[in-house]
């Protein structure tokens, strides 16, 4: 189960009702994608490293913290990987965090990663993983649209 919060505030009547959702949901996933932007609203730490003990509850064994344009990083229990994005000129970054999450699955989905073997992913092949999912992210976020800007399998390799 891989899980993206995507606080988005406003269709809640009250923010805590959003981040008391968030946390319920939490412990049943295996894989987390959190943001910047989010972190501080759902755990109360401003540093991901501080974070890291609460987010790790329940099932989770993979959490993937996306900075923007300062690229992203990737935790499990035993390792973590870095990745720093290219920069490009951002025209809409709407539907970036999600296909950067998408991609990211995606690759684990082409290497047969289950979830019982995702603690033993090594940092190089993180690291890999978070390349790919910023190329995309990046290339989306060159052109107007969600779904329709994102990159083309076609587009990632040339």
């Amino acid at each position: 189960i891989s899980f993206d919060p995507n606080v988005r505030l406003p269709i809640w009547d009250k923010s805590e009702d959003c981040r008391q959702a968030i946390l319920e949901f939490l412990p049943y996933a295996h894989i987390l994608k959190i943001s910047d932007e989010e972190l501080f609203f759902i755990t109360g730490k401003e540093e991901i490293e501080e974070a890291l003990e609460f987010l790790f509850q329940g099932n989770m064994k993979l959490i993937i913290f996306t900075k923007g344009a300062e690229g992203a990083e990737a935790y499990t229990k035993k390792t973590k990987a870095c990745a720093q994005t290219q920069k490009v000129k951002a025209v809409d970054t709407t539907g970036a965090g999600d296909g950067f999450i998408g991609s990211f699955l995606y690759q684990l989905y082409q290497d047969q990663v289950e979830i019982g073997t995702i603690e033993n992913l090594t940092a190089e092949t993180l690291k890999e993983y978070l390349e790919f999912s910023n190329k995309f992210a990046g290339l989306s976020v060159q052109k107007k649209g969600a779904i329709a800007s994102y990159p083309t399998y076609k587009d990632m390799f040339s």
